[in-house]
Formats: C-alpha cells, sequence, structure tokens
C-alpha cells in the first residue's frame, strides 16, 4: 500500500519550481521536477493556469531563489564553486565567438 505522494511537476520555469518547492515544504511526499532544458529559465506563459497577474508572479519569483538556497543549503552544495563550474562547462558548450550576437540555440552554433 502507498504510504506517501510521488508528486510529478511538469515544468521547471519559475511557477513550476515554487511549485515543487511548497509541495516539498509541506511534506506532501516526493517531488519530481520535469525539465527540458534548464531550471528556472522562466515561464512559457503557455501553462494551463496562464497566470497573467503580476503581483502572483512577483511573489513565485521571489521562491525561486528561495527554493535553490533552500536546496543548496540541505545538499552541501557549494553555490559559488558550482556556478564557476557551470560558467566553464557554458563556455566550451557556447564559445562566445559562436554565440554573441545571435538568438540560435547551442546546437545549432
Amino acid at each position: 500500500m502507498l504510504t506517501q505522494h510521488i508528486n510529478a511537476v511538469l515544468g521547471g520555469g519559475v511557477v513550476g519550481c515554487a511549485v515543487a518547492w511548497h509541495i516539498a515544504e509541506r511534506g506532501l511526499g516526493e517531488v519530481v521536477l520535469l525539465e527540458r532544458d534548464m531550471l528556472g529559465s522562466g515561464t512559457t506563459w503557455h501553462s494551463a493556469a496562464n497566470i497573467t497577474v503580476k503581483a502572483a508572479i512577483f511573489e513565485e519569483c521571489a521562491d525561486v531563489p528561495l527554493y535553490f538556497l533552500l536546496i543548496a543549503a540541505r545538499c552541501d552544495i557549494d553555490l559559488l564553486a558550482a556556478a564557476l563550474e557551470k560558467i566553464n562547462k557554458n563556455a566550451l558548450k557556447c564559445p562566445v565567438e559562436k554565440a554573441r550576437g545571435n538568438a540560435r540555440k547551442y546546437t545549432e552554433l
């Protein structure tokens, strides 16, 4: 018998990250956050709710950095070291000389 819920959140944008954080913070079960690109990279405005109220978005945006700080602290992640490592990976993946001045995805450079 299932004793704990496993919650799936589709989309790791601003709202998806906030929803996942609130589920975890309230102890409502495990959370799986599914994102096709990068976490916290914004919102597509194509969600079923289509939230367009600035006050609601303001609060959700505030939740995102809080979510990342809590996760980093709980996982004992050095955010500065992680950020520097990611910058180096991005530099290899998206060289400035190829990426500057265009909006193409890194796989199309």
